[in-house]
């Protein structure tokens, strides 16, 4: 299946393509290890995965804590993203792109992963000393995308993906790297 472009609205990258092969591709000892560890580099790809925004509201007794913290809408099982504020305007640029991941998940299902990961996030840093907490998510709209970079390494049939979070400059886990090799696999679509 031949996929259109489309123009599509996403966080502003901090790394460039030079940048991340570097990252992903590095030289020396490095490179040894990534190698013995993933095969042989073979190739790098901008990769955009859709996220949803929240305002989360965290009320207990008199206390109240607002966040504003993104899902990805794939799965809903990534590391979620928090902002200090709601996301401001310019920190978006539009882009035209074949490489996007489509949102998978219900709204409904992306409100309850980020609820969840809220409270993880709460109770781990003793918010307020909780005793019960109402926590509310209230979705913010429209839809969003986080660039990645993905390292493919290796050889058919055992390609390995490696994904590095263009605007964190991190790689991220093995959860990353299998929802796009699924993606891949359904057929980019």
């Amino acid at each position: 299946m031949d996929l259109v472009p489309l123009t599509i609205r996403t966080l502003r990258s901090a790394m460039t393509r030079e940048e991340a092969g570097r990252k992903l591709a590095p030289s020396g000892a490095n490179k040894l290890v990534r190698r013995l560890l993933s095969g042989p580099f073979v190739g790098l790809s901008d990769v955009y995965i859709p996220y949803r925004l929240y305002k989360v509201t965290a009320q207990d007794r008199n206390r109240q804590s607002i966040r504003w913290v993104a899902v990805d809408a794939v799965a809903g099982m990534l590391d979620p993203y928090e902002f200090p504020q709601s996301v401001l305007p310019d920190r978006f640029v539009e882009i035209k792109t074949r490489n996007f991941l489509p949102e998978r998940l219900p709204e409904e299902q992306n409100r309850e992963a980020v609820l969840r990961s809220s409270r993880r996030l709460l109770f781990s840093g003793g918010f307020f000393r909780l005793s019960e907490p109402a926590i509310t998510a209230e979705f913010l709209g429209p839809l969003f995308y986080v660039p990645y970079w993905a390292g493919f390494y290796g050889s058919d049939p055992n390609i390995k993906v490696v994904m590095l979070d263009a605007v964190r400059r991190t790689v991220e886990g093995a959860k990353a790297g299998e929802l796009l090799k699924n993606w891949l696999m359904q057929g980019s679509g």
